[in-house]
């Protein structure tokens, strides 16, 4: 027998850490969290176009758009807490080097990952995990963790990913005030009626190093980023899709993982009642 105060104390102690029910609601799903007594209600749906813009332009570190095929919300209380979004492969090249040419055309990034930084424990987790419900079957999930902004991907290990090691290394050029030059603006400018005046050149005259030269791009040397997987189907389906799996599994990396705070004040945070 439990004596009435550590019985007590045994359940306060069990609400403060855990209980989580999940029920289905069409394509969303609703989870209620127990903290410290009260329920918060958690609810993970997708988000249109406006809502996770301005979460990837003010609250990511690369403070750009990217190709997004599928966004999630992750609504606590009726109030946004974070976004995950997913694009197709920027590269044909890695699609077909995960399980060949077979099955190119099903694999995407996970290419966002953003929330608040004071979530309950194992929320993070949960989000991610619960977006996968929401996803096209089957499907295969690429992700990379950049250890150039302190990343080592822990949430992808949380939720199960594969690793398959790093990329390789790269260069990137930036203005002088630090932004990013996109490779793909060298064949713009190249292109630009505009840029070919400037410089006095016709776009077959000018050359990569010309539009260094005048951007005052400074080249940096990028470290290869972690590369995780998620295969998502069937038995059946991850069954063949494994059978054809051409990348090298390896055990996960450690080290001391990084934060970023960027203040946001005019993000749109009410709940989306439609779900996008």
């Amino acid at each position: 027998m439990i004596s009435g105060e550590r019985e007590e104390q045994y359940l306060g102690d069990l609400l403060l850490f855990v209980l989580i029910v999940i029920l289905p609601i069409g394509q969303k799903k609703r989870i209620g969290l127990v903290m410290g007594g009260s329920i918060m209600q958690i609810l993970v749906q997708k988000v249109p176009k406006n809502v996770y813009s301005d979460w990837l332009l003010n609250k990511h570190y690369a403070k750009r758009l990217c190709s997004v095929s599928y966004a999630y919300g992750l609504y606590i209380d009726g109030i946004i807490k974070g976004v995950i979004t997913y694009g197709m492969s920027p590269s044909a090249t890695l699609a077909e080097s995960i399980a060949g040419d077979k099955y190119k055309k099903i694999v995407y990034e996970l290419n966002r990952l953003i929330t608040v930084d004071d979530l309950p424990r194992n929320v993070l987790s949960q989000f991610v995990t619960k977006s996968f419900k929401l996803l096209p079957k089957p499907i295969i999930i690429v992700s990379f963790a950049d250890p150039n902004n302190g990343h080592n991907g822990y949430i992808y290990q949380a939720t199960n990913f594969l690793y398959t090691g790093v990329s390789s290394n790269s260069i990137q050029y930036e203005y002088p005030d630090g932004k990013e030059f996109h490779f793909k603006n060298f064949r713009h400018k190249k292109h630009s009626t505009t840029f070919q005046k400037e410089v006095g050149k016709t776009k077959d005259q000018i050359s990569n190093q010309d539009i260094i030269d005048f951007y005052d791009l400074s080249k940096k040397n990028i470290k290869g980023k972690h590369r995780y997987i998620q295969v998502l189907g069937s038995k059946t389906d991850k069954k063949l899709i494994m059978r054809n799996f051409k990348l090298d599994l390896l055990e996960y990396p450690k080290g001391v993982n990084k934060n970023y705070e960027v203040e946001f004040s005019d993000m749109e945070v009410q709940l989306n009642l439609f779900g996008g």
